[in-house]
């Protein structure tokens, strides 16, 4: 099987995109490899970022009829409206994306969230809350969130955004998990609100043993490991009265949940990703493909041999 993945290279900051089927099929990326493929993956937010939706809609209705399209996305449909709308995502045959109901569903959560679970938290932390927001991205409001917030409670920021704190030989991702441990509490806000869209922000401080302090998703509780785990911002009237609550609030109290049983609704979730992207993306093609073989056999389509 022959697939292509087609993408806006400066959007990856001019790298080849991370796209692997585990050897499952031959994968090109690019625009050259599309008229020879047996399915095209089209990366909607760099596509419609460049203006290439009328161009990927022509490729479309030029593709061979026998060709599948997937559209991938892992971004906020507040930041790139038109990739969900019905005139653009209408003319691809799968989705692969965050939400839900995406016929590939590639979330934020993977299995290592899953570490957090019985790891026992010390209370002895010096400080009280952190943050890391560097992008500009800001359709949540969350920079004037954390503004005002701000003025009512120490925050220690590493993010570009309000930066009043440094990690010393910062090595990533790792760095800011180890920086995390020194609090009680981490901003959690996502770049936009949106159902599903629960981004590692949600995730990393459990593996910290910090406590997230979450602005975004308003059915992030879907996905929360255990019961009474973070601090929902949205169920606080304004930012003064978000901090009174942390700086009176037992952090102890949000640690529970590591001593019972991890909630079946995120059991569930890890269960469904529980095998490769590579092995999930090849499950649906297969299906899709499948369907279209008994839509082209239907009576009344001109196609019954």
């Amino acid at each position: 099987m022959k697939v292509t993945y087609v993408y806006w290279e400066p959007w990856f900051g001019g790298h080849k995109p991370c796209f692997s089927l585990d050897g499952r099929a031959d994968i090109s990326f690019g625009f050259g490899g599309v008229h020879s493929a047996d399915v095209v993956v089209a990366h909607a937010p760099s596509l419609l970022s460049r203006g290439y939706a009328a161009q990927i809609r022509k490729l479309r209705r030029s593709s061979p009829g026998s060709q599948l399209w997937l559209l991938e996305s892992a971004e906020s449909a507040r930041n790139y409206p038109e990739q969900f709308e019905p005139d653009f995502r209408g003319i691809f045959d799968g989705e692969i994306s965050y939400r839900q109901g995406a016929d590939v569903w590639t979330p934020y959560l993977g299995p290592e969230y899953a570490k957090a679970h019985g790891a026992t938290v010390t209370g002895g932390r010096p400080e009280l809350s952190c943050a890391f927001i560097s992008s500009a991205v800001n359709l949540s409001q969350r920079c004037q969130y954390m503004a005002e917030l701000m003025q009512h409670m120490e925050i220690a920021s590493f993010g570009r955004f309000m930066n009043n704190r440094r990690i010393a030989g910062d090595s990533g991702r790792n760095s800011k998990l180890e920086a995390m441990k020194l609090f009680h509490f981490t901003l959690a806000f996502e770049n936009a609100i949106e159902p599903d869209y629960v981004t590692e922000k949600f995730f990393e401080p459990f593996l910290a043993g910090t406590i997230p302090v979450y602005l975004g998703a308003p059915n992030v509780e879907e996905f929360a490991p255990g019961e009474n785990c973070y601090v929902d911002a949205s169920r606080y009237p304004d930012p003064a009265a978000l901090a009174a609550y942390l700086r009176s609030a037992d952090p102890g109290s949000f640690h529970r949940w590591r001593h019972a049983p991890l909630r079946k609704s995120f059991l569930t979730k890890l269960d469904a990703i529980s095998t490769s992207f590579g092995e999930r993306f090849m499950s649906v093609v297969e299906r899709l493909a499948a369907d279209r073989a008994r839509q082209a056999l239907a009576p009344g389509t001109g196609n019954v041999p």
